[in-house]
């Protein structure tokens, strides 16, 4: 009785770790990094193919895989279990056999791609690289981007100028994004930007590549007004999106900047991550996907992302809890440490809000936290 009780205990441990993997993922991206190689597939004339949606979709999805295992593999963050070797570079083997079809320069901008991935995790590590986190995350988007573009047919095009447009939309879009998901993390990742410089330059900063996406989808517009052409319809649906949350982030910053830096970054980078997979979506349908296909994965999107709250580690404590004895959870910090370490990280941001603030925290307040004394300016 005690043996089978062992083994059934084993078995629910094993289910509990496949979920805590499949959480770590962020399956609240996976219509994200599809919609974006439908959107490639459309501007290259292959929207009615289906293999190649197929193969881009199932490319894209096995590489976001790859990012995020990898990323907890480095990072190592308390309250995650560590990603098997094995379970981090599989998708990278799987996507390798399916870039092999396409010939050798989809296996050079697949070789791209994954040092792009190998260099981002360290961001939060590295403090040098933490300022540079969100240029680095524009850097694999548009790595992955021009990986989709060497699995299209060869017998397909798109115009060179609007290729590198909807790149740059692509690069500041999601710079903007990760840079929203920095402030989220305030708190706990003391090398990344908004950590180090503050919420406001964060913010400001956002707002530049916000501004950058909007003018590089602009730019197609003006682009055909100069040479009279016709003016491209795709570049209202960068316009739309972008506008709808750059009106929400500046309605959050305005309600919690001061007080709550974080809860911008938490409910903004939700927002980012459906306003932009709406974006490409709505780009790729004006491409000529069909209107099931985009509809279905934008609800894919809504569905999924109620899975963002779940994502083991960091502020919140894990869901997907694993019986200690058999699982592999690092040491997670206890109550009165994260909020000894909250209310440091607070204090330090409220500075940056205002010049005129003083803070000081004890170590016995903090339970074994260094002293923190911050001078007025």
């Amino acid at each position: 009785m005690g043996s089978e009780a062992m083994m059934d205990r084993t078995a629910q441990t094993e289910i509990q770790k496949l979920k805590h993997f499949f959480l770590l993922s962020r399956p609240y991206s996976y219509a994200d990094n599809i919609a974006r190689a439908f959107l490639v597939c459309g501007l290259y004339g292959a929207a009615g193919d289906a293999t190649t949606l197929l193969i881009t979709g199932t490319a894209s999805t096995l590489m976001w895989l790859f990012l995020n295992w990898l990323s907890d593999w480095v990072q190592k963050q308390p309250g995650r279990l560590l990603p098997p070797l094995f379970l981090v570079w599989t998708p990278v083997a799987m996507t390798i056999l399916l870039a092999a079809f396409s010939g050798p320069i989809a296996l050079l901008a697949l070789f791209v791609y994954v040092i792009s991935i190998l260099l981002y995790p360290w961001k939060s590590l590295i403090v040098r690289l933490g300022d540079w986190g969100p240029i680095l995350r524009g850097v694999t988007i548009a790595a992955h981007y021009w990986f989709v573009i060497t699995l299209m047919p060869p017998d397909t095009a798109a115009p060179p100028f609007v290729v590198f447009a909807l790149a740059c939309v692509l690069f500041f879009a999601h710079a903007a994004r990760n840079l929203v998901g920095d402030i989220r993390d305030i708190r706990s990742d003391v090398h990344e930007l908004p950590a180090r410089r503050g919420f406001k330059p964060a913010l400001r900063l956002t707002r530049v590549f916000v501004v950058g996406a909007f003018l590089a989808g602009g730019s197609c517009a003006v682009g055909a007004l100069l040479t009279g052409g016709l003016v491209p319809g795709w570049w209202i649906w960068v316009l739309i999106p972008i506008g709808v949350q750059w009106t929400c982030l500046e309605i959050l910053a305005f309600a919690w900047g001061r007080a709550r830096p974080h809860h911008v970054g938490y409910v903004g980078h939700r927002l980012f991550v459906l306003t932009f997979t709406v974006m490409e979506l709505l780009i790729a349908y004006d491409f000529g996907v069909n209107i099931g296909v985009c509809v279905s994965l934008c609800a894919f999107a809504f569905a999924t992302n109620i899975t963002y709250w779940y994502v083991p580690g960091k502020r919140y404590p894990t869901i997907v809890l694993i019986d200690p004895p058999l699982g592999e959870l690092r040491p997670v910090r206890t109550q009165s440490q994260m909020l000894a370490t909250a209310r440091i990280s607070d204090a330090r941001h409220s500075i940056h809000a205002d010049d005129e603030c003083t803070v000081a925290e004890t170590a016995d307040a903090t339970q074994g936290y260094p002293h923190v004394t911050t001078p007025r300016k």
